[in-house]
């Protein structure tokens, strides 16, 4: 399992600009190679201070959990090969407009997640009121009550993300076409009549 940043670094996740580059400072000099530290710990040392001293990339890290951007090609690519090529094997590919399979297939992936972030901000706000009456001393109650709005903030950012990948799929393929037999019957419709005469 990765190691969190922040614990890589021995500072707090609120730790200003300052902290962490002093902490890498203190990190380096214990851990250099130079004065017998080990290869990977300084690997680590060395990934975690340039994470976290570039605000945009600690902004995604703190978000999402994940240290850099995605390449959308790749997944682009991955998403095709792993949807696409299912289409292709569940339909009849003379009769059925593949690419308006692949459209629909996407759009309904758009539409349940605006429909999953809807739901999970109505338990945001939940917790926030629950937050609220509990006062101002909430102790443990607080805390979890904290991180499972921090944990269902991420989740909202995740499915936004998700649905910003959908739809620039859609742009992707927005051009494509699919020569298909409108009007014609499925193969296997052929296929059963055949068998029947």
């Amino acid at each position: 399992m990765t190691k969190n940043l922040y614990d890589i670094l021995g500072v707090d996740k609120k730790a200003s600009q300052e902290e962490i580059k002093q902490a890498y400072k203190k990190k380096a000099k214990e851990h250099h190679e130079d004065k017998g530290g080990d290869k990977e710990t300084m690997a680590e040392i060395n990934r975690a201070a340039m994470v976290l001293r570039d605000p945009e990339r600690r902004e995604r890290y703190d978000t999402t959990g994940k240290e850099d951007k995605d390449n959308f090609d790749q997944e682009f690519m991955g998403y095709v090969n792993n949807l696409f090529l299912k289409i292709v094997q569940e339909n009849d590919v003379d009769t059925k407009d593949l690419i308006g399979v692949f459209r629909d297939y996407t759009n309904n992936l758009i539409d349940g997640g605006h429909h999953t972030i809807k739901e999970t901000k109505k338990q945001i706000k939940k917790l926030e009121k629950v937050l609220k009456r509990l006062g101002d001393n909430p102790g443990v109650f607080g805390r979890v009550i904290t991180i499972n709005m921090d944990n269902l903030k991420k989740s909202v950012h995740n499915d936004t993300e998700q649905i910003k990948f959908f739809e620039r799929c859609l742009e992707m393929i927005k051009d494509v076409k699919y020569m298909y037999d409108e009007g014609a019957e499925p193969q296997w419709f052929y296929t059963f009549n055949n068998l029947q005469q």
